[in-house]
């Protein structure tokens, strides 16, 4: 009932700034997607079973990737709030993209934190350096974290535990909550190539499989991508990893916490969206364009490869944090 009165308010939103043409084409992608999503729940699914090996005992689960540029104001939080994960079995790399400011360079001067490494780079931007981190990981799974985010303390032991029971999982992330200049929850989507038409359905600080970024990699030439400024980073990676028939799951509870301020992201680069969005449709026009090649794309989605072992790499008790909800 809550979902449908946002979508009703959205769509009085769009009669009323934009006019009765908007709003029928809204309201025409509104049920589109009621049809999709019956059209989902009875299409046929393949199961598969196996067993999975255990992974080596001395490395990290999970790399948790930090980027950081001139944000050692925020830093120490997003890594203590890893530190503080139930699920203890992760590595913390925090990657300084050529900081300039002599704050953010003390502060990762003097970081002493158990299980956190600090690189320094000469300044790349944010694609170039998450696919850095991700080259470095040891993990099985690679996680992002802007370095002003931060986790609740059972984000990895949740979404860890559902990749390692579905290898057809890409990535797994959480609902996202939103605070600072303004309060929301941002209630992200699965993986679904009909809404990732329309827009970004998918966090960055997801947990992903590093062999799903590798297959990005091979296809792309890069994983993430520097071409478009900094607007669609994850957008893309995320069209292009379902291409490379990986699912991506949403657990339905905030669990990611994005610091909404005027250097965020987000606020930086608002302003020029709409010019960069036709360069996306054309280099991905196959995607955007063609129906029958994205109705091919979710069938090839709706494989399932459940792992009869899934608990070999989290159940050691050594893994977890007092009072985690798998210790």
């Amino acid at each position: 009932m809550k979902r449908i009165l946002q979508r009703g308010k959205e769509l009085a939103d769009v009669l009323r700034q934009d006019g009765w043409i908007a709003f029928l084409e809204r309201l025409e992608m509104c049920v589109q997607y009621r049809l999709h999503k019956v059209s989902k729940v009875i299409e046929p699914k393949q199961y598969y079973y196996k067993q999975q090996e255990e992974w080596p005992p001395e490395r990290p689960l999970v790399s948790v990737i930090i980027p950081c540029y001139n944000y050692g104001a925020f830093i120490k939080g997003a890594v203590e709030s890893v530190l503080a994960q139930t699920f203890q079995r992760f590595e913390i790399l925090v990657i300084n993209d050529g900081s300039t400011d002599e704050m953010t360079l003390n502060v990762l001067r003097n970081f002493c934190y158990e299980r956190t490494k600090v690189i320094h780079q000469t300044n790349q931007g944010l694609a170039q350096t998450r696919n850095n981190g991700a080259a470095l990981a040891e993990g099985k799974y690679i996680c992002y974290l802007d370095p002003d985010d931060l986790f609740d303390p059972t984000y990895l032991e949740k979404t860890l535990s559902r990749l390692e029971s579905d290898e057809s999982l890409g990535s797994c992330y959480s609902w996202v909550r939103c605070f600072g200049d303004f309060d929301s929850i941002w209630e992200t989507e699965d993986l679904d190539p009909f809404l990732l038409r329309q827009r970004c359905i998918a966090p960055s600080q997801s947990v992903m499989r590093k062999d799903a970024w590798k297959k990005v990699r091979e296809q792309n030439g890069f994983g993430f991508l520097s071409k478009y400024n900094g607007y669609f980073e994850d957008w893309v990676f995320w069209i292009d990893m379902v291409q490379c028939g990986y699912r991506g799951q949403v657990i339905n509870e905030p669990l990611i916490r994005y610091r909404v301020h005027e250097k965020s992201l987000g606020a930086t680069h608002k302003s020029g969206w709409k010019k960069m969005l036709p360069i996306l449709h054309e280099d991905r026009r196959e995607f955007f364009n063609n129906r029958s090649y994205r109705k091919q794309l979710e069938k090839s989605l709706n494989k399932r490869i459940y792992v009869q072992n899934s608990r070999i790499n989290l159940s050691s008790p050594s893994f977890y944090k007092s009072q985690g909800i798998s210790s």
